[in-house]
């Protein structure tokens, strides 16, 4: 009864099924997050046309995943331009919003209830000096005592230095410092930024900082324990000189940490390493040699990873052409198994890239700005494909794929698009059956064949992935097989 059990309840985990999709906005989305597996909630700030000049109003928006569909929305129009820049999960299942107002450089902090709805907003103001903020230069994480720290960066005229605020459950703030003491240098030859902020095992908190050299132009990594009021434990750089960008906790209580070296593009390298939980030990390193710029890192459910980021493209002159994002799965050593580019149309091209979110289905959510305004969203399955469909509200049995039994022990008969090719795939990514030709014999309805997978004797019991796809279209389904 247990092993039944079990069974069905993989099964109703990995029976989802999800068509990705690309979509284009006028608002400027920086972040997302799932609440649900059917919805997704994007922060970021919505453009007003009106006179004298263009403003921008802090946003968020909650959309259905399948059908694209807004179910709500709500803009804070503020006197002056503020923006939406990230927002995390509340340890009592609902949401903290971080953005800033551009009038005196306030941070504003947004509290939402598990239903979306408002429970507190508050600005903690700024002290007269100009703040920039960018969606890399702000990061926020959950406090032990159920607050948040803010990590953020605070421009003067030039350099640019860190800051952290601790606010408690309501919003209000505990603490704020300035970090001036990273560095033994003069304070006018380097900027800091923040890059991440996690929390530890032990009830503190690992930052990340890259540190801008001038006038060398280099940049190199630091990474900063502190404690819950602010001070700092321990600091610790990075071996090799590289831009930094994403740090996540990994499932054995370690960190991945993702940046690239800060040549030429043609040169450049992407670089992830990973640390022991403390830093001391690099447990190991890989560099990948194509012209990317990597921005995000994520462990996916096989404790591998996926990378995204942006590619850059130039003509023969060296002349800047586009854009586009692309998706990079690695396995759980850090080898890669594959790489999409979603460049197939111009509309696709991207300025910047701004959040990475790994679904609950094992798809992939990539949210960029949009060359020549606005953002662009694109939804994969779980090995990176995408199906775009004309319209919205386009009937999924339009283009779907049925699998029966499932889960299955001896056979499964498969029933797709006709003119499909129909291709079995694993976890990792890694090919195991073409299903080339369909089989006689078997009802399907019209323009749909029916193929039958009989694994090979070497195909072991687990998750597998059945993936259809024509020159335009592609979907796919997991099925669980059992020996």
């Amino acid at each position: 009864m247990r092993k039944v059990i079990f069974i069905l309840t993989i099964f109703g985990f990995v029976a989802l099924s999800f068509a990705g999709w690309i979509a284009i906005f006028g608002s400027i989305y920086y972040d997302a997050i799932q609440p649900t597996d059917s919805t997704i909630l994007l922060v970021g700030a919505a453009r007003d046309e009106g006179p004298p000049v263009t403003h921008h109003f802090l946003r968020w928006v909650y959309r259905n995943l399948e059908t694209r569909e807004r179910i709500l929305y709500h803009t804070c129009r503020d006197m002056y331009e503020s923006r939406a820049y990230r927002v995390i999960n509340t340890k009592d299942k609902g949401f903290l919003i971080i953005g800033s107002s551009m009038d005196n450089g306030s941070v504003i902090a947004i509290k939402l209830d598990s239903t979306f709805s408002c429970q507190w907003r508050k600005r903690c103001e700024g002290s007269g000096y100009t703040f920039l903020y960018t969606p890399r230069d702000m990061f926020a994480c959950c406090t032990h005592d159920n607050g948040f720290i803010i990590f953020f960066t605070r421009r003067y005229y030039p350099p640019a230095r860190l800051c952290f605020k601790k606010i408690d459950s309501l919003g209000d703030t505990i603490w704020s410092k300035e970090i001036d003491s990273l560095i033994a240098l003069p304070p006018d030859s380097y900027d800091t930024y923040p890059k991440f902020v996690v929390n530890t095992l032990d009830g503190n908190y690992i930052i990340g900082v890259e540190v801008y050299h001038r006038p060398s132009d280099e940049h190199s990594t630091l990474f900063v324990k502190i404690d819950d009021s602010g001070d700092i434990i321990w600091k610790k750089s990075s071996d090799i000189a590289y831009k930094a960008f994403s740090c996540q906790p990994t499932f054995d209580s370690c960190f991945i940490h993702l940046g690239y070296t800060y040549a030429d593009i043609p040169d450049r390298e992407i670089v992830v390493t990973k640390y022991d939980r403390g830093f001391d030990t690099i447990l190991w390193r890989k560099i990948y040699y194509y012209p990317k710029t990597a921005s995000h890192i994520i462990q996916t459910s096989d404790r591998g990873y996926a990378i995204f980021g942006s590619k850059a493209y130039y003509d023969s002159t060296g002349t800047y052409i586009n854009r586009y994002m692309f998706l990079m799965k690695l396995d759980p050593n850090g080898d890669s198994l594959w790489c999409k580019i979603y460049d197939d149309k111009d509309s696709h091209s991207c300025r910047s890239i701004s959040s990475f979110v790994l679904l609950d289905d094992g798809g992939f959510l990539m949210l960029g700005s949009k060359s020549g305004g606005g953002s662009i969203l694109i939804l994969t399955d779980s090995l990176g494909d995408v199906r775009v469909t004309e319209s919205p509200l386009q009937k999924p049995e339009e283009f779907s794929i049925t699998v029966s039994p499932n889960p299955f022990n001896s056979s499964c008969q498969i029933t797709a698009p006709e003119a499909a090719t129909v291709t079995i795939f694993d976890l990792r990514g890694r090919l195991v059956s073409v299903l080339s030709s369909h089989v006689e014999g078997h009802k399907a309805p019209s323009s749909k064949r029916s193929y039958i997978w009989q694994p090979e004797q070497s195909v072991s019991s687990g998750i597998y992935i059945v993936k259809v796809s024509t020159d335009n279209r592609s979907t796919s389904k997991n099925i669980l097989y059992l020996k």
